[in-house]
């Protein structure tokens, strides 16, 4: 009797871990700054405690890694008196706190990734909703970017990049980069299944990220839509001549894009360039930090780009090396190597679907690197897809029933 009320409270208490796991996933990412609704911690401390007795620590070491790096280059940075933004360095600890998400990475009755799939698919909308309501009618445009500017540009920004004399209209969202994971598993899932719906969620994948207005986006967008597809012709279909043929027109017309993209010079480019100049600087004349122990998280340095001292740039991996170092720098980006490595030896997944999820990851660290998104909860959301997805089977994933 004792029994049966235990396996009543956990199928209970699973459909609750189920539900909590939505609300999470909806919060990091509709709101990533936490300035809509303001629930994303509760969220995240809620999940964790009605998740617990479905955790599993195998993934121990990774959590462990990042939050033993933060520390030891945190508490250096204290100890040698080293300009830090304090602030800021405990927001990296909070975000590598939030991998201990891992532990539940292979509870297949959350349906992670099917949530994180429709949660992006929700924002991608949205924001297309919204974009095309401000080209429609005008005056709605004051009333969004008047919202935008309440809360700091932090949810959204508006604004006109101008690429060759040509002025385009962008909408871009913190978190519009994600949903360069959900293309490809809406690019594969179409081929597989010919679902007209997903052709749908397709396009507004690469609609989204087109209007987002960053080049890393659309070259991404480009890039990860070709590969899957030309892979598919070899791998599904045997088409060698037609591959051949597609694949040399195919790459003339990506390497004219990434020219034409990379190329165009504007405000977001000369800010990158001046940043770049900076970090060399920096680490031309501190070697031993540059390779050992870094600055500290959150360190200040003055920035070309901005002609200010700051805390955080655009440039990624760069600025881990800053943070934490050459050395531990490199630990971590092996830690997000992990899902590539595991999606190889997928043997759930058809080869064109471990190409499809291994080429989206790949796309979203290229991202990451220009973008200051790669250690926030929401950059880390998607190294948590990625290991799910790893040993799963996209396509039960999302069709077949686990209570």
């Amino acid at each position: 009797m004792s029994e049966y009320i235990f396996e009543s409270y956990k199928d209970k208490l699973k459909i609750i871990s189920k539900y909590a796991n939505i609300l999470l996933l909806f919060c990091i990412i509709v709101d990533p700054t936490n300035v809509l609704f303001g629930i994303k911690d509760i969220s995240f401390v809620f999940f964790v405690l009605v998740s617990l007795p479905f955790a599993d620590f195998k993934w121990w070491v990774i959590p462990l890694s990042f939050l033993t790096v933060f520390f030891l280059t945190f508490a250096y940075a204290l100890l040698s008196s080293f300009s830090i933004d304090v602030l800021f360095a405990l927001g990296f600890a909070k975000s590598f706190l939030f991998l201990i998400y891992v532990f539940w990475v292979d509870c297949d009755y959350l349906r992670t990734a099917k949530t994180f799939y429709y949660t992006t698919l929700f924002l991608s909308m949205s924001v297309l909703v919204i974009y095309f309501l401000m080209l429609l009618i005008p005056k709605s445009y004051a009333i969004i970017s008047y919202f935008s500017e309440y809360h700091d540009n932090y949810f959204v920004q508006l604004g006109v990049r101008n690429f060759y004399e040509i002025d385009l209209f962008v909408l871009y969202h913190r978190v519009s980069s994600v949903c360069v994971v959900s293309l490809a598993m809406s690019m594969y899932l179409f081929l597989s299944t010919k679902r007209v719906s997903f052709l749908f969620n397709l396009l507004v994948f690469a609609a989204f990220l087109f209007i987002s207005g960053t080049r890393a986006n659309m070259l991404s967008c480009i890039l990860v839509v070709l590969g899957i597809f030309l892979v598919y012709l070899l791998l599904d279909k045997n088409q060698v001549v037609l591959f051949i043929g597609l694949f040399e027109i195919a790459l003339i017309s990506t390497l004219v894009a990434v020219l034409f993209l990379l190329l165009a010079k504007d405000y977001s480019t000369d800010i990158k360039s001046g940043h770049l100049q900076s970090f060399i600087d920096l680490f031309s004349r501190n070697p031993v930090k540059f390779f050992f122990t870094g600055f500290g998280p959150g360190a200040y340095m003055y920035s070309e780009g901005f002609q200010e001292v700051i805390s955080l740039t655009e440039l990624s991996y760069l600025e881990l090396i800053k943070n934490f170092g050459l050395l531990m720098t490199t630990w971590l980006v092996m830690m997000f190597g992990i899902p590539l490595l595991k999606n190889v030896t997928n043997v759930k997944n058809s080869k064109l679907g471990r190409f499809s999820l291994g080429l989206s990851y790949l796309a979203y660290l290229f991202i990451a690197g220009t973008n200051p998104l790669l250690t926030t909860s929401t950059g880390l959301i998607v190294f948590v897809i990625a290991l799910y997805l790893s040993n799963k089977n996209i396509e039960n994933e999302f069709f077949e029933r686990i209570n």
